[in-house]
């Protein structure tokens, strides 16, 4: 004697109102209220414009070369503007001053000289502002810190010098955009930066607030060479 065998799983012929419910739950998934992406939306054209020349207003090969020509030109623009907007995306995203660079004062002020020679403004000010950072290095007025970005170093330095609080300020804003922004940079800047590097250069640290942070950085030492004994 032969059993049926019932396999279980939705009806092949649900109800109309089952039916309209499994509609409605498959129409609202994302899937299908995602508009489309401007390459898509380029295709599309691309592909509309070659099937109208089917009715004789251009011929086909025509209508493809223009439409290539087109997307060429868009992705073009899309490339040039992605550009700028790097740039900008880096320039919020502080990065450190002399991250390897090894080079000392003396040598960073020949190569802004040569750089400043040749009109390479751009890296002129970010050499310029290089000397600042490594003069104070060299000083003593700051530790050495690889990893130190402009703004920490104008901060830090202000502390001591604070008769070039405000310059060493607008020197980090300069550095920045020159370097990670889409600031472009002219003889004027460099000028400026210039004359800041040799006023810093000349400018001796306030002594009470040098002697809190020798005091401070020795504590650091200390307490630091306590943890490893």
């Amino acid at each position: 004697m032969t059993m049926a065998v019932t396999v279980p799983g939705p009806p092949l012929d649900p109800a109309a109102e089952e039916a309209r419910r499994w509609l409605e739950e498959e129409l609202s998934k994302p899937i299908y209220h995602q508009p489309p992406s401007l390459l898509e939306r380029l295709w599309q054209w691309l592909v509309d414009l070659v099937n109208r020349s089917g009715g004789g207003a251009l011929p086909p090969w025509q209508a493809l070369a223009i439409g290539l020509a087109v997307l060429a030109i868009v992705i073009f623009i899309v490339w040039r503007l992605a550009g700028p907007l790097r740039r900008r995306v880096a320039a919020r995203q502080p990065r450190a001053v002399l991250a390897g660079e090894e080079r000392s004062a003396s040598e960073l002020r020949t190569a802004a000289q040569e750089r400043a020679a040749s009109g390479d403004w751009r890296q002129a000010c970010v050499l310029i502002f290089q000397v600042i950072a490594r003069r104070f290095e060299e000083r003593d007025i700051l530790d050495r810190n690889p990893g130190r970005t402009a703004h920490e170093l104008a901060h830090d330095a202000a502390r001591l010098l604070p008769s070039l609080a405000d310059g060493l300020r607008w020197a980090a804003q300069q550095f920045d955009a020159v370097a990670y922004g889409d600031h472009h940079a002219d003889e004027r800047t460099y000028r400026a930066l210039l004359e800041l590097a040799d006023r810093a250069d000349e400018t001796k640290p306030n002594a009470a607030e040098r002697t809190g942070a020798a005091q401070f950085a020795e504590a650091g030492r200390v307490s630091g060479m306590a943890v490893k004994t």
